[in-house]
């Protein structure tokens, strides 16, 4: 299957999955069912005999639904978000990714926290709380650089919580002081 054609069926079938979910939010009967009946009332049979056919995503489907709807309905949210981070990072897509989200999800300098780890090429970095009232220092462990830079030390906590709840990064709390790893899709965001 061709990359276009992947990328339609993929936000076809999400986008009428968050318009089920959100036009049914109490039914008491088989999700699955009801979503391939609600597809078929809708006119999408060619998607039907697509999902049907295709045993993966049947199954995929199945488990989605199977779970509480208020947390299928923050995974959409989720979603949403993560694609408006990477189409505002793509030419072309980041003028309409901002003027659907005027907010901007993640900051500037979320996105250059990632981007220094990424070309570090180290795999984490740590979090060193200095007690002289002095700026936190973020040092990169086993990579090029020393430290991640910042210049808006009153958001780094915000920004470093945003980046873990979007799996862009991953926070280790083992130690005395916490470790941030990078996802393969915080590689994936910068890359």
């Amino acid at each position: 299957m061709d990359p276009l054609t992947i990328v339609s069926s993929f936000a076809t079938i999400v986008g009428l999955l968050s318009n089920y979910k959100s036009e049914r939010r109490n039914m008491n009967e088989d999700e699955y069912t009801g979503f391939i009946e609600w597809l078929n009332e809708k006119r999408h049979d060619e998607l039907v005999g697509y999902i049907e056919n295709n045993q993966n995503l049947s199954i995929s489907i199945k488990a989605l639904l199977n779970q509480q709807n208020d947390v299928i309905l923050a995974q959409f949210k989720k979603l949403d978000d993560m694609l408006l981070i990477l189409a505002s990072q793509l030419d072309g897509f980041s003028s309409i990714a901002k003027a659907v989200q005027a907010d901007p999800i993640i900051s500037d300098q979320a996105l250059l926290i990632v981007k220094q780890l990424v070309e570090s090429q180290a795999s984490c970095f740590m979090e060193h709380k200095v007690m002289t009232g002095g700026l936190n220092e973020y040092i990169i462990l086993g990579g090029k650089s020393v430290c991640i830079k910042y210049d808006e030390p009153q958001f780094m906590e915000d920004d470093l919580n945003r980046l873990v709840e979007l799996g862009l990064l991953r926070i280790d709390l083992g130690g005395k002081d916490r470790k941030f790893f990078i996802t393969r899709a915080g590689l994936r965001l910068v890359s």
